[in-house]
């Protein structure tokens, strides 16, 4: 494999599968591999976070009732580790109390075995755009504090005005400068921020849950 592959393999959304029946786990994997997505089977939860690692992206399928660790003890495994690998849990019919509770603390799905093929495939694109956009909201914030760090001190205590919604002569008063200083600040911290107006400021601040300071 070469070091592309090896990069590409890391980067693509996968599936995990982990169920002790290798029945099932064979079943599932084959019906996601026709769906054209990358899947990687584990036989315990054990065997699986031994492998974990939260920078991939992908979904988890599996299986709500397992010898050891069940899917139950997993997923919040999975919450302690800060993971956002969403879930999708198969659960046998006499476990659907099991797999509720599963959902009150994170999963996003579950589906009676044996499950039904489209209805599996449709539920982990589901799972996979979710985590996709997660991990698209995550990059993004994670941008707008970067920017932050590229202000100085004073623009920005004029950037937390702006988004308060005070105009530069008000900020000016408040900061005890001039009006001609306070514009050229802005001028500067929005061209920092790769802001275009005060609404690109406001939104910003609230992607990462900023509150203004008076």
């Amino acid at each position: 494999m070469s070091p592309q592959d090896k990069v590409a393999r890391h980067t693509s959304p996968t599936v995990f599968v982990v169920d002790d029946d290798a029945a099932v786990r064979k079943a599932v994997r084959l019906m996601l591999l026709t769906a054209g997505h990358e899947v990687e089977t584990f036989s315990s939860a054990k065997e699986f976070l031994a492998v974990h690692d939260s920078a991939r992206p992908g979904c988890l399928v599996c299986d709500v009732r397992m010898p050891g660790m069940d899917g139950l003890e997993l997923l919040r495994q999975l919450i302690d580790l800060k993971t956002t690998l969403p879930v999708v849990m198969l659960t046998a019919h006499g476990d659907i109390t099991m797999a509720v509770g599963a959902m009150k603390i994170g999963a996003v799905e579950f589906l009676e075995k044996p499950a039904d093929p489209e209805t599996l495939r449709r539920k982990v694109a589901e799972a996979l755009a979710k985590n996709e956009q997660h991990r698209a909201d995550s990059n993004e914030q994670a941008e707008i504090r970067h920017l932050l760090t590229t202000l100085t001190t004073r623009e920005r205590e004029v950037l937390e005005y702006l988004v308060d919604g005070k105009e530069a002569r008000t900020i000016a008063r408040i900061l005890g400068t001039s009006h001609n200083t306070v514009r050229v600040q802005r001028v500067s911290l929005m061209k920092k921020m790769r802001a275009d107006n005060i609404a690109d400021l406001v939104n910003m601040m609230n992607q990462i849950g900023l509150t203004n300071q008076e």
